[in-house]
């Protein structure tokens, strides 16, 4: 039997996996700058605040660790048929794929994976949290021109007119905090804990950008896994944790044994365990983050298979205004227009790319140039 394609899934099934991603997602950044946020004791003597980008990401693999289990359970059926195990191509069955052979496969989008979600964390330590989300949303522009590029999938003018936007967009987002940062609207206590809470906005925004361009080479390779390769998607999100795990501890090692500012190493996974344990608020928000990345990334590689890749990134790129409304509740950033102008610009970008909105005019426009599709 084949894998279900769009027209056979519900639209309520496909509505509520989106929500899932929506709501998931957001727990999982808030989370992760809440932590970042966090003082505790480590080492003897050595308090420090819990900004370890390598430990934290193997905690992020470590909770899609849990994939297995729901899988094992998908196999005997407690979940649904096992549609995924005889999957068929041109009417002819295909047998499933061996354990060594699925590692194999998985072990490239979880290369992108671990890289994007190092850099990521490191940005979000570097910048602020609304500009950390919106920049995510650039995603959706790499995810475009790596299936161009690899599938051949053409652009239109509509999709090159929503792309135009989503760059734009991006651009004031990362200028928003640099460049336009309004120092008169930040005073008090928010002034003196600028430096606490985004040290570094501009290095945090590249750092953020590029880890996108990682990410998209993960949805792409994990669209090809799930659609070339029919590899169940709880067993592609279980094999990425296994191997992200593996991953993240022999950088982790390689870390310790090089000197730098965290307790003596360039990231020192000892000192961060000891804080994990002596701070029941982050271990509250360590477990936040590896459920709601759980969570998040099955719904995510569900949204690819039902749908397409470059359909996750437009979901992925919704948040935005949910993390930017609790930054702004809680006090940790101040409103900013060239920030809003910029998630105006991308969300408007991300919904006429993706085909639920159209701007006649700049359409028009183009059409008057002789702009023809590619």
């Amino acid at each position: 039997m084949s894998s279900p394609s769009r027209a056979a899934i519900p639209l309520r099934v496909l509505v509520s996996i989106e929500v899932a991603a929506l709501v998931c997602g957001t727990s999982y950044s808030l989370s992760r700058k809440y932590m970042n946020l966090l003082r505790a004791e480590g080492l003897p003597g050595l308090t420090t605040y819990f900004r370890h980008p390598l430990y934290q990401g193997m905690w992020c693999f470590a909770g899609q660790l849990l994939a297995w289990p729901l899988w094992r359970l998908e196999q005997r059926g407690a979940l649904g048929s096992h549609e995924d195990a005889a999957a068929t191509l041109d009417g002819k069955a295909e047998p499933p794929v061996s354990g060594r052979r699925a590692a194999a496969l998985c072990a490239v989008p979880t290369l992108f994976d671990v890289l994007g979600t190092v850099l990521n964390n490191a940005g979000l330590i570097l910048t602020d949290v609304s500009v950390y989300q919106m920049l995510r949303g650039s995603v959706i522009l790499f995810t475009a021109l790596a299936s161009r590029a690899l599938f051949r999938r053409p652009f239109t003018e509509v999709d090159l007119q929503g792309l135009g936007l989503v760059g734009v967009g991006i651009l004031c987002i990362g200028l928003a905090n640099t460049l336009f940062w309004d120092y008169s609207a930040h005073h008090g206590h928010m002034a003196m804990r600028r430096g606490e809470y985004a040290p570094w906005p501009a290095m945090g925004n590249f750092l953020i950008i590029l880890s996108q361009a990682l990410m998209a080479g993960l949805f792409i390779a994990e669209e090809l896994l799930l659609k070339e390769r029919h590899l169940p998607p709880l067993r592609l999100v279980a094999w990425e944790g296994s191997l992200g795990v593996a991953f993240n501890a022999a950088l982790l090692l390689l870390t310790l044994l090089l000197p730098g500012p965290d307790a003596g190493a360039l990231e020192n996974p000892v000192h961060a365990t000891l804080q994990l344990f002596h701070s029941p608020l982050i271990f509250v928000a360590v477990s936040v983050m590896a459920l709601s990345l759980l969570a998040f990334n099955l719904a995510g590689v569900y949204i690819t298979k039902f749908q397409t890749a470059t359909h996750r990134a437009c979901v992925d790129a919704t948040r935005q205004v949910l993390v930017w409304a609790h930054a702004l509740a809680v006090g940790w950033e101040a409103f900013n227009r060239t920030e809003l102008l910029g998630y105006a610009l991308l969300l408007l970008g991300t919904l006429q790319y993706s085909g639920v909105v159209e701007l006649p005019l700049i359409h028009a426009w183009l059409r008057r140039k002789g702009y023809a599709p590619i």
